[in-house]
């Protein structure tokens, strides 16, 4: 057997070990959504930490496909290459994270505490 035989088997090679290898990584991925970002952890080999800040997560989608759909989780996308993925109850999720955005980016521009009591205004759930 020679490299070449090894290279044009690549694509096979990839297809039976692409499952195995999301199936571990699953268990490896975790997420945790904090009044200011949210942080993302995933990896196999190495742990890989990513996080983004609630007012710049933006174009959020929700897919859940069919087999997303057996195990009951889905996909929350952001931005270009963003992702959370096996999320269990994605649409709460991604209410949360909506909410959450809002509730930052209108405090930012109406703070609550500046405001007089007798006129509250826009009540965010957002403590500082």
């Amino acid at each position: 057997m020679n490299f070449f035989m090894f290279l044009h088997l690549a694509p096979v090679w990839y297809a039976l070990f692409s499952p195995v290898y999301r199936f571990f990584n699953w268990y490896r991925i975790d997420y945790a959504l904090t009044d200011k970002r949210l942080y993302f952890t995933a990896g196999l080999i190495g742990l890989d930490i990513t996080s983004a800040e609630l007012p710049e997560v933006q174009n959020l989608r929700v897919y859940v496909g069919v087999m997303e759909t057996l195990f009951k989780r889905g996909t929350i996308r952001f931005g270009n290459t963003n992702a959370l993925r096996f999320v269990e109850k994605p649409y709460e999720v991604y209410k949360q994270i909506q909410q959450t955005a809002m509730d930052i980016t209108t405090d930012r521009q109406f703070p609550n505490q500046l405001r007089p009591q007798e006129n509250p205004g826009y009540q965010t759930r957002y403590k500082p």
